[in-house]
């Protein structure tokens, strides 16, 4: 009887989870608030709805840079909250400031049933938990995809939604840079999406549109709202940019853009622009023309659909090692070639066998909507039912076109 109460007890911790510890909670938030004012002249604003709120609540956020978890922080106040984040930020470098912090990690690419039990038990303690909608940072400054399925944890938990809106996250941290932040001005500000009332009336699919025009946040609209948009400070602006724009808009050609770290140019036909400290290009040679990498990466995008638009014998291939992702004692990285097409991405290795003793491995387009997790320049990974996979390839410019073959479509 009491070896049953034993485990019963190990479940039941498995799938619980305590608020963070208030003494290191208030320390990091401190630290936050210092760093924030001294290196983004940071405002925050914080509605009477929001700072009245008391007891459980769902709060959200765009997902812009990693600066958004400490701004949000901050953001929400005396609000002790229970962020929900990706379990590969856990190292040995992160583990423990997370686990003091009691981050929930959520599993990529499925559904994680321990994920779903300690939001859900958080919230009937009464606790504020932080889920970023769009899953994972923007890859261009603009609003990343939003699952219709988030609005169904909203209905079910039963509890009032908060936002906290960050501008100005993108451009001090852009995903695709080589170096660190870039001070420069950041704006949060805190708010009540929706109260438990609204959300007891209201569809899943009105949910769902709700959230997505609250998370419709663009860095370079928030530039062009101020009287004078702010700049950030870095030396090398376009350092690291040619991992997400390598498609040349003058002479077509892909994988043609290289950086000097304040310019992109193309290596074909030489075509040049200047990337300005905040965030716009500057035109240095005649059309085409782009004011922000957001609009040359949503006119890659259209090119790469119009690559593969009713031709099913299209396909990019490239070289790349791949290894299976997260194995125990790691696993061996295996040669190969991937090969794209309209419908799917397939790695076949150069000796038949990857190291599962598998042959080609194969990921559908469909259901991709969400994207890819990448780092861009360097890997991107897959999943499909036999695991999940980690690609390396030779040419930097490949993991941004696996990227935006994922989005076709969309």
């Amino acid at each position: 009887m009491a070896e049953v109460d034993i485990k019963a007890k190990d479940k039941e911790k498995k799938y619980s989870l305590k608020a963070p510890d208030f003494i290191f909670y208030a320390l990091v938030y401190f630290v936050f608030w210092i760093l924030s004012k001294l290196l983004f002249r940071a405002s925050y604003k914080r509605t009477a709805a929001f700072r009245k709120h008391k007891g459980a609540l769902i709060m959200i956020g765009n997902h812009a840079s990693y600066l958004d978890i400490p701004f949000a922080i901050v953001a929400a106040g005396h609000k002790r909250i229970n962020f929900v984040a990706g379990d590969f930020l856990y190292s040995k470098k992160t583990r423990l400031f997370l686990r003091l912090m009691q981050v929930i990690p959520k599993k990529q690419f499925q559904v994680d049933v321990r994920t779903m039990l300690l939001i859900y038990r958080a919230l009937q303690s009464g606790r504020k938990v932080f889920i970023y909608p769009e899953a994972q940072r923007s890859i261009d400054g603009e609003p990343g995809y939003l699952d219709p399925q988030f609005a169904r944890l909203i209905k079910r938990g039963g509890v009032a939604v908060g936002i906290v809106r960050c501008r100005g996250c993108y451009l001090a941290w852009p995903r695709w840079t080589q170096g660190f932040i870039r001070p420069g001005k950041v704006v949060a500000e805190s708010d009540i999406l929706l109260t438990a009332d609204e959300i007891s009336t209201l569809e899943v699919d009105e949910i769902h549109e709700i959230i997505k025009d609250a998370l419709n946040i663009s860095d370079y609209d928030f530039q062009l709202s101020l009287a004078k948009p702010g700049k950030y400070i870095t030396p090398a602006p376009a350092a690291g940019l040619e991992n997400m724009l390598h498609h040349c808009p003058s002479c077509g050609k892909m994988q043609a853009i290289e950086s000097t770290g304040k310019t992109l140019r193309c290596r074909q036909c030489h075509w040049k622009i200047k990337l300005g400290l905040d965030g716009f290009f500057v035109r240095i040679k005649d059309d085409p023309f782009f004011d922000n990498p957001a609009k040359w990466h949503q006119w890659q995008l259209a090119e790469l659909e119009k690559l593969f638009d009713g031709k099913p014998e299209t396909v990019l291939s490239f070289p790349a090692a791949c290894r299976e992702h997260n194995k125990q004692f790691g696993s061996p990285s295996v040669q190969g070639t991937v090969r794209i097409s309209k419908s799917k991405l397939c790695f076949q290795p150069d000796d038949g066998k990857n190291s599962n003793e598998q042959g080609e491995l194969c990921f559908l387009h469909a259901g991709q909507q969400g994207g890819l997790f990448a780092t861009y320049g360097e890997s991107f990974r897959q999943y499909n039912s036999s695991g999940t996979w980690d690609f390396y390839p030779e040419i930097k410019s490949w993991p941004i076109i696996v990227h935006d073959w994922s989005k076709m479509g969309i």
